[in-house]
């Protein structure tokens, strides 16, 4: 049975805040610690507004979402220590589960104030190896993922997590009418990670042949205006989410109710995984060998041209195709995405 610390630590502050995927994906290893240590409270430091995806969380956790600009520089950092102390009192540990500047900065404070402070391992030295120009040895390494680098910094800190959670679900309406209903979110912050436009048309028209209800994912601006015009242009069966939904929780938790997403590496790949759903995900330059699979999806689910001696030739998605052709990416046939979509229906 899973020993708890909390004899030792009443109070731990733990700090993630950076993307949406990445704080996402710290919420099944910050759930099983708090799963753990019943009598310990756990306060969690993320960036303003993503703390709205924290759904269904532990009576022992809460989060506060940091507006930044209130916090710039070292100053800022100290006063935003201060203000946390200030709010929930003295901390027994700080569990740095980011490793940048700031965190770094909140740190270095937190040690100054007796507080025992840990970071994450997050592995940068094997990451840029996996997508070091050559021989593209890193697609063979499977190197630990995210969640697992998260555990082990609790661990690090002395703080046992539990092996509980397995997703976000609640018991909520489901939204979506009889038939299939499929979600796709085919946006990504860079090209390197976005399958093509005119290839996802074909995955909506071959959908839609099938009588499949799809439901498009995005923000507003320029996402809201794509999926819109998809809709109008795929007929009835095809809808626009894109801007709509009020919030994180109302999106997330009509994500439970989909028999499927397709999704880029991005952020709704692994919310729609932490709510328990299957998750189709395209990978271009990324690899999953990197670590940031979703959250307990197949492999098989994860569509890749492994054959390609160029990639990964990115961590994050970010760098330009070094061809210019994004073959990763335009060589994945529309109906290959289209069979694994519905193999399982």
């Amino acid at each position: 049975m899973l020993q708890s610390n909390d004899n030792d630590i009443k109070q731990v502050l733990v700090a993630r805040f950076s993307a949406i995927g990445d704080v996402a994906m710290t919420i099944p290893s910050l759930y099983d610690a708090c799963s753990a240590n019943p009598s310990t409270r756990f306060v969690m430091l993320t960036r303003r507004g993503l703390d709205k995806i924290f759904i269904s969380r532990p009576e022992n956790l809460m989060v506060e979402g940091i507006d930044l600009q209130q916090y710039k520089g070292a100053l800022g950092m100290w006063r935003l220590l201060r203000d946390i102390q200030q709010r929930y009192g003295h901390f027994d540990r700080f569990v740095d589960l980011h490793d940048v500047i700031r965190t770094r900065l909140i740190r270095m404070f937190a040690r100054l104030k007796g507080i025992h402070a840990v970071r994450i391992d997050k592995g940068r030295f094997a990451k840029k190896e996996a997508v070091r120009r050559g021989g593209r040895q890193g697609a063979r390494l499977m190197l630990p993922s995210q969640q697992q680098r998260y555990r082990a910094t609790f661990a690090a800190a002395g703080i046992p997590c539990a092996d509980s959670f397995s997703s976000l679900s609640t018991d909520t309406p489901n939204p979506f009418p009889a038939g299939i209903n499929i979600g796709i979110a085919p946006f990504a912050a860079h090209q390197g990670k976005i399958y093509p436009a005119h290839l996802m048309e074909q995955v909506l028209q071959g959908l839609v042949k099938r009588g499949v209800n799809v439901w498009l994912f995005g923000g507003k601006g320029q996402e809201q205006d794509t999926c819109r015009q998809w809709a109008a242009k795929f007929g009835p069966t095809v809808h626009s989410l894109a801007g709509e939904c009020k919030g994180f929780a109302v999106e997330m938790q009509m994500m439970t109710h989909l028999d499927a997403m397709l999704s880029m590496d991005s952020a709704n790949m692994h919310l729609a995984a932490l709510m328990g759903t299957r998750v189709v995900s395209i990978w271009g330059a990324t690899h999953p060998c990197c670590g940031f699979s979703p959250w307990q999806q197949s492999p098989d689910d994860m569509v890749q041209l492994n054959h390609l001696v160029c990639r990964p030739c990115s961590v994050y998605g970010n760098k330009p195709c070094t061809h210019g052709d994004y073959q990763c990416l335009n060589g994945i046939s529309p109906q290959t995405i289209i069979d694994k979509l519905i193999s399982n229906k």
